[in-house]
């Protein structure tokens, strides 16, 4: 049997710190593919670097939400029995007990350096997968497409964009799975079920080998032993809308504040919106503007707040690229490089 190429997102690991004890049994099977060489596991660095960035926070964050969240506040005692003895002796009862949930924090605080057991069995994964270096060249290719805002695309950062020139680099040569929740990667219009199309032309093109898509690795896995190896209910878990505690991507608002020297822009197919009687609105807006160095069609980006608007408008609505309101600054063409002035041709 031929071996199986998969790639697996970072947000797939991170969520088996979630999900409930049950789901261990998918990483378990997973390491065991691996070993018996049914699939080739590819890790590139750009997964790796997020996974140790963000696992340890995963935990940390989900131990004290989930206590946070149950200590209790004092009780809403309306007058004239505010002062009572009995409501003075209940609000310290209740200070025993925030007391105690602090305590308990604490010692989740000194228990969290300890690896858990979905640490471990993946840390014994990645030791198994073959791992992926980058290369200057894989930077630049990522983030011309992160300026074009080609598919995997996120605003403000291109991790998706690295990993996705690494696999195009390093194994089109054959078949490839890819394991993801993160819709950057699928067809928004199919929901998260279907590899994005631009993205499955793209591989297709390279050298003619196929794309496949999975945004359960339990589901994956029973695809190949092909028997219920992974219990159904467990698929329906991994692949069920979860409430994170922490969030899958690292943004920061600092990336959308006055950042005057450089704009750069999207060749994005913009999003239509209707918005009927604003009285007040924050808007992302865009509008094409053709570049004086080499002719190409570009779409800036603009944030403007409308206050007081009343009559129905329709606006395009695009990722906000632009990072402050100076409309004086230079921007950078994603297709020759070049720069020019905004206000030249505004």
């Amino acid at each position: 049997m031929k071996i199986k190429n998969v790639f697996i997102d970072t947000n797939i690991y991170l969520e088996y710190f979630e999900m409930s004890s049950s789901t261990i049994d998918t990483l378990k099977k997973l390491d065991e593919l691996i070993e018996k060489k049914e699939i080739k596991l590819i890790l590139p660095k750009q997964v790796q670097d997020e996974y140790w960035r963000k696992n340890k926070k995963v935990m940390v964050s989900i131990m004290r939400k989930q206590i946070e969240s149950e200590i209790p506040t004092d009780p809403k005692i309306p007058p004239p029995v505010t002062d009572l003895p009995e409501v003075r002796a209940l609000r310290t009862k209740y200070k025993n007990v925030r007391d105690d949930f602090q305590k308990l924090l604490k010692k989740y605080d000194e228990e969290f350096v300890k690896k858990s057991e979905v640490e471990k069995l993946i840390e014994k994964i990645f030791q198994k997968a073959e791992r992926v270096d980058e290369i200057d060249k894989i930077i630049e290719r990522a983030h011309h497409r992160y300026l074009k805002a080609n598919p995997p695309y996120k605003t403000h950062e291109y991790g998706d964009a690295i990993i996705w020139e690494n696999l195009l680099a390093n194994f089109s040569k054959e078949d490839l799975t890819l394991i993801t929740n993160d819709g950057d990667w699928s067809d928004g219009s199919k929901g998260k079920t279907n590899v994005n199309d631009f993205l499955e032309k793209e591989w297709r093109e390279k050298n003619g080998k196929n794309l496949y898509f999975y945004s359960s690795l339990a589901e994956f896995i029973n695809k190949v032993t092909g028997q219920q190896t992974i219990k159904k209910e467990v698929v329906e878990e991994e692949k069920a809308p979860k409430v994170h505690y922490f969030p899958l991507t690292e943004t920061s608002s600092s990336a959308v504040s006055d950042i005057s020297s450089t704009v750069r822009m999207s060749s994005l197919s913009p999003i239509t919106a209707d918005y009927d009687d604003i009285s007040a609105f924050n808007i992302t807006w865009a509008k094409r503007y053709r570049c004086p160095n080499c002719q190409e069609d570009i779409t800036l980006e603009i944030e403007k707040t409308f206050p007081g608007l009343k009559e129905r408008s329709l606006y395009t609505i695009t990722y906000p690229l632009i990072y402050g309101a100076n409309l004086s600054v230079k921007i950078e063409c994603p297709y020759c490089n070049k720069y020019f002035d905004f206000k030249d041709i505004a």
